[in-house]
């Protein structure tokens, strides 16, 4: 919040966080973690942060995880998107360069 609010007063459009992460997920060339995906973002998240926001979007049906371990799930999965996370990400997009 204060990393976009601080973006809005330079005058740069902040992308939320669920937007920078369908993007990276859809430009990955295989499954991240939610590790990696830390590592990829621009805001000051951390892989904590990203762990409550990929579970919530595997909820909304955007996003899966495979070869995960359920003693440290969510944080030692891959994360992936679905064809709905995809759409989503596409319908999104559609709407920024329009």
């Amino acid at each position: 919040m204060f990393n976009e609010i601080m973006m809005s007063q330079l005058g740069i459009k902040a992308k939320s966080i669920r937007q920078e992460l369908l993007e990276n997920l859809a430009n990955a060339e295989k499954p991240l973690t939610n590790i990696e995906l830390a590592e990829m973002t621009s805001t000051w998240y951390t892989a904590r942060n990203f762990s409550i926001e990929l579970v919530q979007m595997q909820k909304n049906g955007l996003a899966y995880i495979e070869s995960f371990d359920e003693r440290t799930y969510p944080k030692r999965g891959r994360w992936a998107l679905t064809e709905k996370g995809r759409a989503v990400l596409a319908e999104q997009m559609k709407g920024i360069t329009a």
